[in-house]
């Protein structure tokens, strides 16, 4: 702090002004040297006016904790001499600071990049036989029954395939139980599968005709 000072006190506006100089990131350029117990630190800072011009800051400190700035200089009116009253200077130490508090000793360019490396997985591997697998339509909802259950609604009974589907459904798809024992006790009473309605069905012909066949032909 004395080095902020041209009479050795604390200079509070360059304190200030240099504040917002550092959070304005007018700070660039930032390199440091080492010289056995002492480092040269050396950084470019934009005019605040002239966007165009840049000043340049020398400063030497040592290792201490805390550590002692022991010179500071600047190119500006306001930085020349022993010690200094520039806000520059100062906005060079929030610089320094905020390196230290936040831990930034790590460049970018010295860790590996990220841009192609692979995502996390977010999802777990499961049992084939516990995936519900549904089937979505454009501008539909969720079918409301499944397959399975539109199967057990229909005419066809085929015992052996029932049975199995009731074990695994009691198996592996607990929400379905209740569904499942209500429908699989609707057996349908016929062991065979239904005609359709366009079939004609043989019916016997009347005792009549069977005896008097002459007949018969002699009418058509």
């Amino acid at each position: 702090s004395t080095a902020l000072a041209s009479d050795g006190n604390l200079d509070r506006g360059a304190l200030k002004n240099g504040n917002r100089l550092f959070k304005d990131h007018f700070v660039f350029n930032i390199s440091i040297t080492r010289d056995y117990m002492k480092r040269k630190i050396s950084a470019k800072c934009r005019a605040q006016m002239k966007k165009s011009v840049t000043y340049q800051i020398h400063m030497i400190i040592n290792v201490n904790r805390p550590a002692d700035i022991l010179e500071a200089s600047c190119q500006c009116v306001a930085g020349k001499g022993d010690r200094v009253a520039c806000k520059r200077v100062a906005a060079l130490c929030f610089a320094l600071l905020d390196y230290d508090t936040n831990q930034m000793y790590e460049a970018c360019t010295e860790r590996l990049q990220q841009w192609h490396q692979p995502t996390r997985k977010s999802t777990n591997p499961m049992n084939i036989l516990d995936i519900k697998f549904t089937h979505l339509q454009h501008n539909k909802t969720e079918e409301d029954k499944p397959k399975y259950l539109k199967f057990l609604q229909s005419d066809i009974y085929i015992p052996e395939a029932t049975t199995t589907l009731q074990q695994l459904l009691i198996k592996y798809d607990q929400q379905n139980i209740a569904a499942a024992s209500i429908l699989l006790t609707q057996q349908v009473i016929a062991a065979r599968i239904s005609l359709p309605s366009r079939v004609i069905t043989q019916v016997p012909l009347p005792p009549s005709l069977l005896q008097n066949p002459a007949s018969t032909q002699a009418r058509q």
